[in-house]
């Protein structure tokens, strides 16, 4: 047998050596960032290539997995309200007033109630207007009317002119046409009353075809002539030639004479 000084210091080396290559095996195996390791590895192996030396795990334990950092979770921004604010009005100027500009009246009808009077005979069918100042006379006894100035009439009825002709005056008369001869034919039919008649002229009144013509007699008339509706009867008026007076009521009776029958 061999003695056991012989044998320690074999032993002893060999230990030596185990711990020397497990060193060396974790040294390389621990990650560079280790700072308290106070071991510099002797040999710096490749990064692609793996360690043999040791079991797995021993090489799993002596390099720990290095932890994934933790992301802080990024905040989400809370919206703001957003207030949607009305555009402001835009400043008007003051529009300034136009003045108001009446509106122009329509013309008004003449008014002829001051200056005009109207008469109408239901019985005869006439109706027309007469200027102020002169008054009508209708004897219901007669198919006639007359129409006189004021004064005139204010002497005859006074008995001014009781035994003696009375003066001038528009007279109205409705006379028979029982065959409905035409105006000129009926005057000449009728040539005891109307004496010498001649300047035949045509005339519209009443919306009708009257004749205007004149006599001799006594005194020079006008006449006008106008047949009814029916034609049965003639409507005469007359005046003295050249009586100024009674011009304007005759000049106011063909104008707005209406014939009803």
């Amino acid at each position: 047998m061999r003695s056991n000084s012989y044998l320690l210091p074999s032993v002893v080396t060999r230990v030596l050596a185990s711990l020397s290559i497990a060193l060396t095996v974790a040294c390389q195996s621990q990650p560079s960032s280790v700072k308290d390791s106070t071991v510099s590895p002797v040999a710096t192996p490749s990064p692609t290539q793996p360690s043999s030396n040791l079991p797995p795990t021993s090489a799993s334990i002596l390099s720990p997995t290095p932890e994934k950092p933790t992301t802080a979770p990024i905040p989400t921004p809370t919206p703001k309200k957003t207030f949607t604010q009305k555009p402001p009005k835009p400043k008007t100027k003051p529009i300034a007033k136009v003045p108001t500009v009446p509106s122009p009246k329509p013309p008004q009808k003449a008014v002829t109630s001051k200056s005009t009077n109207i008469y109408q005979n239901q019985k005869l069918g006439i109706k027309f207007e007469y200027p102020e100042g002169y008054t009508v006379d209708a004897p219901k006894e007669k198919k006639e009317i007359n129409v006189w100035l004021n004064q005139d009439y204010q002497a005859i009825k006074s008995g001014k002119y009781q035994n003696t002709e009375p003066p001038s005056h528009l007279n109205i008369s409705v006379e028979p046409n029982p065959q409905k001869l035409p105006a000129k034919e009926w005057v000449k039919a009728n040539d005891d009353q109307f004496l010498d008649a001649e300047k035949f002229s045509n005339q519209a009144v009443a919306g009708k075809q009257a004749l205007a013509f004149h006599s001799s007699a006594l005194f020079d008339y006008q006449y006008i002539v106008i047949p009814t509706s029916d034609g049965n009867q003639m409507i005469v008026i007359s005046i003295e030639e050249g009586d100024q007076k009674y011009q304007k009521a005759l000049n106011r009776l063909t104008s707005s004479l209406e014939v009803t029958k």
